[in-house]
């Protein structure tokens, strides 16, 4: 779910990066301005719908957020997913509307991912004196909810619902360029559609997102790495194990 007005990339990223780790069957919702590009630059999915009421039978997890926007359209999206009874990750304009809307936190599932940037973890948990302090808020938020948070950025950062810390090893600089992070929601829902556990999507999700990141700056150096050229290299480096 993903994707509205100027932000269309984001949700065809988001989509081809899910194919791109393995899912069979991927289904876009997004505004119609989505359907054009869709067909053209990725005629394997399916666009569901603008405002659907509820998802197909065979859906097995859901990504929201990229590019998505914060208005009351987007809003209803999000309460549909939150209701969704299944496996969920959250990105972007998703995690902005939890952080402004007490009614829709509330509602979070147990084992919900969300992957922040440094930014949107603010809004979402509050401000601290230094990333130490951050961390810790980040656990107890964790905790609290009963949800994985994957704190994008260098040596990406992952806190569980029972207060375990998970450092990522892969990433690198040239990685810091648009459309990474809903990149990376696409693979973290394509190993959950996969049958993965929480813990296990989001510590793969992170490590192989960084890891095909490398494979690209290895070959080609970091200035000019694309998010197009790390979901490219997916399969690349998935297939390699």
């Amino acid at each position: 779910i993903a994707g509205s007005g100027n932000m269309i990339g984001a949700a065809l990223l988001c989509t081809q990066a899910a194919f791109k780790t393995g899912c069979g069957y991927v289904g876009l919702i997004s505004n119609k301005a989505a359907l054009a590009p869709l067909a053209t630059n990725l005629p394997e999915a399916i666009w569901i719908d603008e405002n659907p009421t509820q998802f197909p039978k065979k859906t097995t997890a859901i990504a929201i957020g990229p590019g998505l926007g914060k208005s009351e359209r987007s809003k209803t999206l999000l309460k549909l997913a939150l209701k969704f009874n299944g496996p969920i990750v959250i990105d972007a304009d998703g995690l902005n509307l939890l952080a402004a809307n007490e009614e829709l936190l509330k509602l979070l599932p147990k084992e919900s991912i969300l992957t922040p940037h440094l930014g949107e973890l603010k809004r979402l948990i509050g401000t601290a004196d230094s990333p130490e302090q951050l961390l810790e808020k980040q656990k107890e938020f964790s905790k609290k909810h009963g949800v994985y948070v994957i704190q994008k950025g260098p040596y990406s950062k992952l806190t569980t619902p029972n207060g375990d810390l998970y450092i990522n090893s892969t990433g690198n600089s040239g990685m810091a360029t648009a459309g990474m992070g809903d990149a990376l929601t696409g693979v973290i829902g394509s190993f959950l559609a996969q049958g993965y556990s929480a813990v296990n999507a989001a510590m793969n999700g992170m490590y192989f997102h960084g890891l095909a990141g490398d494979y690209v700056a290895e070959r080609n150096g970091k200035i000019g790495l694309l998010t197009t050229d790390v979901i490219k290299a997916l399969p690349k480096v998935l297939n390699g194990l």
